[in-house]
């Protein structure tokens, strides 16, 4: 099949910044704020050593978890819908590498976790919120989010081989990574998406929320906001 412009392809971290939308998304309607602890919005979280963790930090990668601890991975993903609740729990076991605001350091496991406050708080499955409140008001028609199916129209994945690139055999998507990695998109829903982040006008965020999410987040990260990585220096944001 010949790749087109609508031809939906993994766009892997990128995701964040969808999920990053989502929160802000929450924030607006004041059912999240973001200096609060995730113990408040996540109850497995409660007494265990990444409870006192904030959306902030979450979103900014300043919350003490590693790289190595984001991409560490979970042995019984099954493709069912409340994986991304159990990988969630898992993580609540884990102590982070580092103290709060110690770091920055970039964390899979920060957008996992969002990903299920955004589950909770909203009542829908990550998918089904992102894509009711993100990708149908965009126009997004030729996008979706990792649902643990198999997608023909999604573009054929490879991997190296001995100098060359194998096709992957299957299509398949993840549930429980979705918030960090897991939407698929075309190129000229991307454009939407990009005009949408950068049009300074009220829409499915408002201006001011758009904008802060392309600042530096704080001192401990200065060169990252919330799903964007920044450069003020440059005024660039990507």
């Amino acid at each position: 099949t010949p790749v087109t412009p609508d031809t939906p392809f993994v766009i892997g971290s990128i995701s964040k910044s969808f999920t990053a939308l989502a929160v802000m998304q929450l924030v607006e309607v004041g059912d999240v704020t973001l200096n609060t602890e995730l113990s408040h919005y996540l109850d497995e979280f409660t007494g265990k050593p990444a409870g006192a963790i904030t959306i902030r930090q979450l979103l900014s990668h300043t919350s003490g978890y590693s790289t190595g601890q984001g991409n560490a991975g979970h042995p019984d993903a099954t493709g069912e819908k409340d994986e991304l609740a159990r990988a969630v729990e898992q993580l609540a076991d884990v102590t982070p590498a580092y103290e709060l605001e110690e770091k920055w350091e970039y964390s899979n496991a920060n957008y996992e976790i969002l990903g299920r406050v955004i589950e909770v708080i909203s009542g829908q499955e990550y998918q089904a919120y992102v894509t009711t409140n993100i990708l149908d008001p965009i126009g997004m028609e030729h996008s979706f989010v990792a649902d643990g199916e198999i997608h023909e129209a999604m573009a054929t994945g490879h991997v190296p081989w001995f100098g060359t690139k194998l096709p992957v055999s299957e299509n398949g998507t993840d549930r429980a990574t979705a918030p960090q990695g897991g939407v698929i998109a075309s190129a000229s829903d991307m454009a939407r998406y990009l005009q949408m982040m950068m049009n300074g006008e009220d829409d499915v965020l408002s201006a001011d929320g758009k904008a802060q999410m392309m600042r530096s987040a704080s001192d401990v990260s200065p060169h990252h906001g919330f799903g964007w990585n920044v450069e003020p220096d440059a005024g660039v944001v990507w």
